[in-house]
């Protein structure tokens, strides 16, 4: 079918010419916003990452996840934390064990199952996470310092739809929120974990 469209619609005015000249716009700007998160995606996780290095550089990036993801789930056993951070759980012992050489996290046998142990941090590994959370937590604000508290009450609205949004699974939503805070985001208003309800799966709690 022949479109109804000239061959110059930047000098036409027909329904037929707008209309695609509109679509045309809405796909550029389509095209540049994906490309604008994706760059902002990267400078977040390369900013946060910076920053925590900065503070606390005797520790990687993943090990500042498991001390965060136990600082709200305590007991955690190996096989789950190799599962939010996407290690072998061979590499996750090795972690694990680091950890607690340093004095951060203990090991103990579980009361369910004696043949499986438990993790939970000492108190230096609490405060270790809490400084891990705070870094995070003033590298994301630096972020947004050049937003009026409006600004960043739509953004904060929008991320909020984007998330609710995403078609992703309970271990997804994990491993996302790897290095959140309980606190800040509680489940009833997380919108990963609205997202994991909406679907029928089962939220962590």
């Amino acid at each position: 079918m022949r479109s109804l469209a000239c061959n110059d619609p930047l000098s036409c005015n027909s329904f037929a010419c707008v209309m695609q000249m509109n679509y045309h716009l809405l796909l550029m700007t389509a095209h540049r916003t994906a490309n604008l998160l994706g760059v902002l995606s990267l400078l977040v996780s390369d900013q946060v990452a910076a920053r925590l290095a900065a503070e606390d550089p005797a520790l990687s990036l993943a090990e500042a996840a498991t001390l965060a993801t136990l600082r709200d789930y305590p007991g955690l056993g190996v096989e789950a934390l190799a599962q939010i951070l996407r290690l072998s759980q061979a590499g996750t012992s090795r972690l694990l064990a680091r950890l607690e050489a340093a004095g951060l996290l203990a090991r103990v046998p579980s009361q369910d199952d004696r043949r499986a142990r438990r993790v939970d941090l000492t108190e230096t590994g609490v405060a270790r996470a809490d400084r891990v959370r705070e870094s995070r937590i003033s590298a994301l604000q630096g972020l947004l310092a050049g937003l009026g508290p409006q600004d960043v009450q739509q953004l904060e609205a929008l991320l909020e739809r984007m998330l609710m949004a995403l078609d992703i699974s309970q271990l997804a939503s994990d491993q996302a929120c790897r290095l959140c805070s309980i606190k800040d985001c509680p489940q009833d208003r997380c919108p990963i974990a609205c997202a994991v309800s909406q679907q029928g799966n089962p939220v962590a709690t």
